[in-house]
């Protein structure tokens, strides 16, 4: 039997988290209190992946992740709020969109999750460290029919790169190039790079997770106006937020953001500046739909 976390373990936990959607901005009541009780959630959940077994996640059943350390941070930060709100869009979404591409898939939490709702995954991951315990967690959840991995990163164009890996917080690893700041060990290494005007092609909602990237690899979409595909991305920082508003001047693409409670945006400040402020919804669609 799958271990329980608490509240993680509840099977209305997606479903709850939806229906709030418009608390979802990190300054409301709900969000703080919801936050509180996750991370109360955590240290039975350490245990747990500490000891390698599975544990049942919301409605989706048993899953089997991975206790692991990525510099300042661990697979516990994967569960976060507004992690949560993302995979209950997910669970919400599923008679919306089949195909799904993971950018920056890291560890794959994203990718077993989507696959366990039953999506057709293809998920990027650059770091061949980090793709290697993506692989064990598509192959320990049974997902090997249903989620691709590839080893590459997504870029504005195929070929290669350099990837800059950030041994202090691996999640913060990036292209060189996409951060302006960059602290503590480094390491650089080259990797094979797949152009997003193809990614784009092969699905109907993408989770961008770029490190920086997102407004140069939206830019190459300028002239494709991809009606067919929404996208949920952080943003890096707010330089990469004015570039993506002024690149949406029009565009078909619409931007709802969680800071916003997931309203249509009015203004560059409504995009979120950091992660801190959530994600950011692109559609063609008149409205994010969460019910």
């Amino acid at each position: 039997m799958p271990h329980t976390v608490p509240l993680l373990s509840n099977p209305d936990l997606f479903d709850e988290i939806a229906s709030m959607n418009a608390m979802h901005a990190r300054d409301t009541n709900w969000w703080h209190e919801m936050n509180e009780r996750i991370d109360s959630s955590r240290e039975e959940l350490r245990d747990c992946l500490m000891r390698q077994k599975s544990f049942s996640f919301g409605p989706l059943g048993p899953i089997q992740i991975e206790y692991i350390e990525m510099g300042a941070v661990s697979t516990l930060d994967l569960f976060g709020l507004d992690e949560m709100i993302i995979f209950a869009f997910y669970w919400k979404s599923r008679d919306r969109y089949k195909r799904v591409v993971d950018m920056g898939a890291n560890i794959g939490l994203h990718s077993v999750v989507l696959g366990l709702m039953g999506y057709e995954v293809t998920s990027y991951e650059p770091d061949p460290q980090t793709f290697a315990h993506l692989q064990r967690h598509i192959a320990a959840n049974s997902l090997t029919t249903r989620v691709e991995t590839l080893n590459k990163a997504v870029d504005t164009r195929a070929g290669s790169a350099k990837f800059v890996r950030v041994l202090g917080n691996t999640t913060g690893s990036h292209l060189q190039g996409a951060k302006a700041d960059t602290y503590g060990d480094l390491e650089v290494i080259s990797v094979p790079t797949v152009a997003f005007t193809d990614v784009v092609s092969e699905a109907d909602l993408i989770k961008m997770d770029v490190e920086g990237m997102e407004a140069q690899l939206l830019k190459t979409l300028r002239s494709r106006r991809p009606n067919h595909v929404d996208v949920i991305c952080e943003v890096g920082n707010n330089v990469n937020a004015s570039e993506i508003w002024t690149f949406l001047r029009g565009q078909a693409l619409r931007p709802y953001s969680q800071k916003c409670n997931w309203l249509k945006s009015q203004a560059p400040e409504d995009l979120p500046q950091s992660y801190k402020d959530g994600s950011l919804f692109l559609t063609t669609k008149s409205r994010m739909t969460w019910l």
